[in-house]
């Protein structure tokens, strides 16, 4: 039985569809395939390019999430993602912003997700005052390992536009739209590994990691039975 909630799936590739259904959508969670290496360069940003279109049917179905993080995402062994938890009311959201006011809110923590792919951190508590929130975003993508990035010819409009997805300011975030085209342009420019062959590989991994957990437990010997309880003295 559905308690009421739903998902969006965004198939991977240009010409993939977007579907809806009540539950929990296909695949594993990302919160338990990220690792602290985080995903490659092109995998991350073709997950957010997909989930960015997700947001996008979202707004125009009326329907906002509100609390966008890993535990929320799965990526199925196709590179296909979903989006979880839609249809539950928050009143607290990741945003500066605090109550969740429709796409903008999404547009960050989208933002927040982001991050985590590029640099397999969390980016734990960020204060709500401007200032202060504004020292601690800069703060934190300086503390992030770029090596490897920063010869890129797009690294500076990637970084731009990751800082405008976290701005203070919703009227300041992008559209997911400009979201998706944007980072989907610089993923076909991107190398290493694509969103569908990262994922696959993830899979098969906790796929075997699972098995030989399920085979020890078959192969591990029983326990031996408690020993029996001494017999009560007789009465006196």
């Amino acid at each position: 039985m559905s308690d009421g909630t739903f998902f969006y799936t965004r198939e991977h590739g240009s010409d993939g569809q977007i579907l809806t259904d009540e539950g929990h959508g296909p695949g594993p969670l990302l919160s338990d395939l990220l690792t602290p290496k985080g995903l490659p360069i092109r995998a991350a940003l073709e997950l957010v390019a997909g989930m960015a279109d997700i947001l996008t049917i979202a707004e125009e179905d009326e329907v906002f999430h509100g609390d966008i993080k890993p535990g929320h995402v799965r990526v199925d062994p196709a590179g296909h993602v979903t989006v979880d938890g839609y249809g539950v009311e928050r009143s607290v959201g990741r945003a500066p912003e605090g109550q969740p006011v429709g796409v903008a809110s999404d547009v960050y923590g989208l933002g927040v997700l982001m991050f985590c792919t590029l640099s397999g951190k969390s980016m734990g508590a960020i204060p709500r005052a401007a200032e202060a929130h504004d020292d601690a975003i800069v703060l934190r993508l300086q503390q992030v390992d770029w090596a490897g990035l920063q010869e890129r010819p797009w690294f500076d409009d990637v970084l731009g536009f990751l800082c405008s997805m976290l701005a203070f300011d919703p009227e300041a975030r992008p559209e997911p739209l400009d979201v998706a085209n944007v980072l989907s342009q610089v993923a076909d420019l991107a190398d290493g590994q694509d969103l569908p062959t990262w994922a696959g590989a993830q899979n098969l991994y906790m796929d075997a990691v699972t098995e030989e957990t399920e085979a020890r437990a078959i192969s591990a010997p029983a326990p031996a039975p408690a020993p029996a309880p001494a017999p009560a003295p007789a009465p006196a």
